[in-house]
């Protein structure tokens, strides 16, 4: 199955865009646990932004783009938001619960058109060893990257949505490197950056 070199890359920045966050090694990182699961949330310079929650920590940020539908799907697992002003990048991954990929791709492929995406680079196999849908949904300020189903058949079958700003190149972490003409490093003397986290297992 031909997969684009753009959505692996976001996913690849994606997840280490986790590493890193997870790692805490930015200045300041602070943690306590709770029951099953995780956030974190690091603040840089200029309103850049990323947070990862997991398990019961899991929900819709409350800056996701309203005019993005949300799936009809299994529960909520993580969570990777990601801001560098004026760009945007969430990433949300949901267990079906034994709920067939390609179906459920479907259906939410059908939300997305219906919101007025226009839907590309739509693939679709089903055999004995993969059930997966793909496919990237563009919109007027939104973009939607969508993989559904599993990968061989002791996979448990996910639904991964990524929503990233409209257009941008995919640079830096979660593919949503400042696209502004200057995006030059800040010199600024003693900038540092502020870190948050809750953790359980």
């Amino acid at each position: 199955m031909p997969v684009r070199s753009g959505r692996v890359g976001r996913r690849t920045l994606a997840i280490a865009g986790i590493l890193l966050v997870t790692g805490c090694g930015l200045t300041a990182c602070s943690s306590k646990s709770t029951a099953q699961g995780f956030n974190q949330t690091i603040h840089g310079e200029n309103g850049a932004k990323s947070s990862v929650l997991f398990g019961k920590d899991a929900k819709i940020p409350p800056d996701f783009p309203k005019d993005v539908p949300v799936p009809v799907a299994g529960a909520l697992r993580s969570v990777v938001a990601e801001a560098n002003p004026p760009n945007a990048s969430f990433t949300l991954t949901y267990g079906l619960g034994g709920r067939d990929g390609i179906a459920v791709g479907d259906l939410y492929r059908t939300r997305l058109e219906k919101a007025g995406f226009t839907i590309q680079n739509y693939s679709s196999i089903g055999g004995t060893d993969s059930h997966i849908t793909q496919f990237d949904a563009i919109g007027t300020k939104w973009d939607v990257a969508v993989v559904s189903g599993k990968a061989n058949p002791r996979d448990r079958a996910t639904l991964s949505v990524q929503v990233h700003t409209h257009g941008p190149v995919t640079s830096g972490i979660g593919g949503i490197g400042d696209t502004t003409p200057d995006n030059s490093p800040s010199t600024t003397p003693g900038a540092s950056s502020t870190t948050t986290t809750t953790v359980g297992f």
